[in-house]
């Protein structure tokens, strides 16, 4: 029993020291070390370093996204357009990336393109939902094509909403020794 045991315990060692670190959810190095240098917006070390990730793992999604940040930082709209794309279509698809390439997009003055993968983000309902919502209503007000909508508790433009209400002053009055709020 206990030679069975042993044998079980050496054989998942040996084969945890073969396996790929990316098999454990561990980014490689190179990836690891462009993110780190995108986070601390140094945007054109990033890009080399992952330039060099994508060509190591072409199937990388995140190596994309991080890159087509990098990219969209450095205002360099056409290439970070490129890398979300691939962040997107690649697997696992970047979610994220939808957002940012609309946002690509909008700078590019691609409307169209834009409006089409507003459909795809409000279909996936990301966490940055909120996001979509607010980046199509910037495209939709730049293109012309609708009205600005306002959120359904407000039937006014704010400029037309009342006034708040005012809080009353306590008005004081001397009573005896003391004083008294009416």
């Amino acid at each position: 029993m206990y030679k069975n045991c042993f044998v079980l315990v050496l054989l998942i060692f040996l084969l945890s020291s073969f396996i790929p670190p990316l098999a454990f959810g561990q980014l490689p190095s190179v990836l690891q070390e462009g993110i780190t240098q995108y986070k601390n917006e140094n945007y054109e070390e990033a890009i080399e370093i992952l330039t060099k990730a994508r060509q190591q793992d072409k199937t990388s999604s995140a190596a994309a996204f991080f890159l087509g940040l990098s990219y969209k930082q450095a205002n360099e709209y056409q290439r970070a357009l490129d890398n979300m794309r691939d962040a997107v279509s690649l697997t696992p698809p970047i979610k994220e990336a939808v957002i940012e390439m609309m946002d690509i997009l909008n700078q590019l003055d691609q409307l169209d393109e834009a409006m089409k993968w507003v459909t795809v983000a409000e279909t996936w309902r990301n966490r940055s939902s909120g996001r979509v919502r607010i980046s199509s209503t910037a495209m939709i007000n730049r293109s012309g094509s609708r009205r600005p909508r306002y959120p359904p508790r407000c039937h006014r433009p704010p400029d037309r909403l009342p006034p708040p209400a005012r809080p009353r002053a306590a008005t004081l009055r001397p009573v005896g020794n003391g004083v008294r709020t009416i």
